[in-house]
C-alpha cells in the first residue's frame, strides 16, 4: 500500500489552546500538523506561506505605519480578515487600510464571513 504525503500545516504553539484543538479536529485526517513557534501574529504556514487572522475591527485599530513594516518583513503572507463590523464609516475607513495592506508585493487578503473562515482556510492551505 502507497502512503501518500500529507501536507503539512504548522500552527502556532501561541495560539490558544482551543483554537490547537479546533484545528486538530479539523485537519488532523487531511494534513499533517504540527506545532511550532512562528512569527507573532501568524496562526498558521503551510511550505512558505504564513496565514494571519484578523477581524476587521482589529484592522480598525491598528496603526497602518506599524502594520506595514510588520507585514513587509514576514516573506510571503495570507491575511484572512473576519468580517465583524456593519457601520458602513467604519468599513470604508477600513477598507482603505486595506487596499494599503494590498499594495505590499508579499501580501495577500481575503475578507470572510466569521462561518466561512474554516472553508477559505482550507483552500488557501490546498492552494499553497
Amino acid at each position: 500500500m502507497k502512503k501518500r504525503n500529507k501536507k503539512i500545516l504548522k500552527i502556532n504553539r501561541d495560539n490558544s489552546i482551543e483554537s490547537i484543538i479546533e484545528n486538530f479536529q479539523q485537519y488532523e485526517k487531511k494534513y499533517e500538523i504540527k506545532i511550532s513557534k512562528l512569527d507573532e501574529g501568524i496562526q498558521y504556514e503551510v511550505k512558505n506561506m504564513k496565514i494571519a487572522q484578523t477581524y476587521k475591527s482589529t484592522i480598525l485599530e491598528t496603526d497602518m505605519n506599524d502594520l506595514t513594516k510588520k507585514l513587509k518583513n514576514k516573506g510571503r503572507i495570507t491575511l484572512v480578515i473576519i468580517d465583524n463590523i456593519n457601520d458602513k464609516k467604519k468599513n470604508r475607513i477600513i477598507n482603505e487600510k486595506i487596499q494599503e495592506m494590498i499594495k505590499l508585493k508579499n501580501v495577500k487578503t481575503r475578507i470572510v464571513s466569521e462561518n466561512k473562515r474554516y472553508d477559505i482556510l482550507e483552500s488557501i492551505i490546498e492552494g499553497s
